[in-house]
């Protein structure tokens, strides 16, 4: 399983209500040493969660100059996640429980639970304070102390939240104590844009990306995570979006689903293609119906996912009322680490099944644009079998050309000899990307065309089918 998670704007939005920045607070509270500053070696940022020593691994910290916020979190490698938000940053102590008229806030995201995150939400018993003791901007470095209480609610086995006598949520509550973090790396960014998704997530990012409105209102994720999990011999895949409020949208699809457009269901044993909605803190889970998903790529070596969905999120037992309107959904994912252990390019050539000795790739101008030519050949029966495509193809169906006039055309080449005069072009063919994974340059693709003397001088016709191609283009 690969678990993507990372700070978006408008973290400190804990509540669903409308903040305003507030000025800095003089506050009681526990810090690591009585004069503010801390002994912590630098570079580290550590706790306490429960008792239990908390050191992450990496930090991700952003300052916003325009607006004074700054976002503070320290990341363990296990998924465990803490993260400190204040506006109007500087050297001073901060209340961190999030109430109207306060953009402040705390969040933790404990291991094998990040769907249901502990808040320092007031209403909910949520409270906390952290001190900035150093902001250095030249440096691009900051260090302090922090303390809280996060909440959340109670979850029973289905997810769905666990109810008092009077019909209220059971609240768990976790102690965060000791906290501090010394000469963490910082970074200045715009992170008061008033979203954290993209409408239209490129599929040639190499970052994970998630967008959707809910009832009109953009659903801000904070965490984004992908799962593979196997339900009746049937393998599934998981993607969850998880915003500051613990509010979450997640979409299921067996991991065999491939390209195209699927209606979701509003009922699933586990292995059906579904969507869930929930508002957070106490809230339902609310499933998709009606609703669509289209994938626009799916890579199974590569893991790189695109597609759009939209759906109404209601009660699947039609007890609850509530309908919340699911629109403009789109994700960009990449469920895999790493690259490929073993190139593949293998076609049939009438019927004989051709594979190379011998793999290049070049990268040439023609005219505005860029082409990548992949050359093969087979040094043992004499053969040679080229694919050349834009540079910045991206995942689809592309008829394939003779010949390059644009740069823009798919061609393939086939010669029965390598050092033969005649060179069989692709007048009729297809090449199907299915993934093309920008940041590492893994590409799965198909093809199949007739390959014929494109000048008319042979009139010879080599039938190029089942092609498949599994590579590692370099960079």
């Amino acid at each position: 399983m690969k678990r993507n998670y990372f700070v978006k704007a408008m973290l400190f939005a804990l509540l669903a209500v409308a903040f305003t920045a507030c000025d800095n607070e003089s506050v009681e509270g526990e810090f690591v040493t009585d004069d503010g500053q801390n002994d912590t070696e630098e570079g580290l940022f550590v706790a306490e969660v429960a008792g239990v020593s908390y050191t992450a691994e990496t930090t991700n910290n952003v300052y916003d100059p325009a607006t004074g916020t700054i976002v503070i979190s320290g990341i363990k490698a296990d998924g465990e996640v803490i993260v400190l938000a204040a506006d109007n940053a500087g050297i001073g102590t901060f209340d961190l429980a999030t109430v109207e008229g306060s953009s402040n806030s705390a969040i933790y995201f404990p291991l094998n639970d990040l769907f249901n995150p502990y808040l320092t939400a007031a209403e909910f018993g949520g409270s906390g304070t952290m001190e900035i003791t150093a902001l250095d901007l030249e440096n691009l470095t900051v260090s302090g102390n922090f303390q809280f209480i996060g909440a959340r609610a109670q979850l029973d086995a289905e997810g769905n939240p666990i109810l008092d006598g009077e019909g209220n949520p059971v609240i768990q509550n976790i102690s965060i104590t000791d906290g501090a973090f010394n000469a963490v790396p910082l970074v200045l960014g715009d992170i008061d844009d008033g979203g954290g998704g993209d409408p239209d997530p490129d599929p040639t990012d190499p970052e994970d990306s998630f967008y959707a409105l809910a009832d009109g209102s953009e659903f801000v994720d904070i965490t984004l995570e992908t799962s593979e999990i196997t339900v009746a011999g049937i393998d599934m895949l998981n993607v969850v979006a998880t915003d500051a409020t613990g509010g979450t949208i997640r979409i299921d699809f067996p991991k065999d689903l491939g390209v195209g457009t699927f209606d979701l269901q509003n009922i699933s044993d586990g292995t059906a293609i579904i969507a869930l909605y929930n508002s957070g803190l106490g809230g339902e889970n609310l499933t998709s119906n009606p609703g669509t998903l289209t994938i626009t790529e799916f890579g199974v070596i590569t893991g790189r996912i695109a597609g759009t969905f939209s759906f109404t999120a209601n009660d699947p037992l039609n007890i609850d009322p509530v309908k919340v309107m699911i629109t403009e959904g789109a994700f960009n994912i990449d469920y895999i680490e790493g690259g490929i252990a073993d190139e593949v390019f293998m076609a049939d050539v009438d019927g004989v099944t051709y594979t190379p000795t011998l793999i290049e790739y070049i990268t040439a101008p023609q005219g505005a644009e860029t082409i990548q030519f992949i050359s093969t050949r087979n040094e043992d029966t004499d053969q040679s079998l080229s694919i050349n495509f834009p540079s910045d193809i991206t995942a689809g169906s592309f008829d394939m050309a003779a010949a390059i006039e644009t740069g823009l055309e798919v061609v393939g080449t086939y010669k029965s000899t390598i050092d033969g005069a005649v060179l069989y072009t692709s007048g009729i063919g297809t090449f199907q990307v299915i993934s093309y994974e920008r940041s590492t340059g893994i590409m799965e693709a198909s093809f199949s065309f007739l390959g014929s003397d494109a000048t008319g001088g042979d009139p010879a016709v080599f039938e190029i089918t089942n092609g498949t191609l599994i590579l590692n283009i370099p960079l």
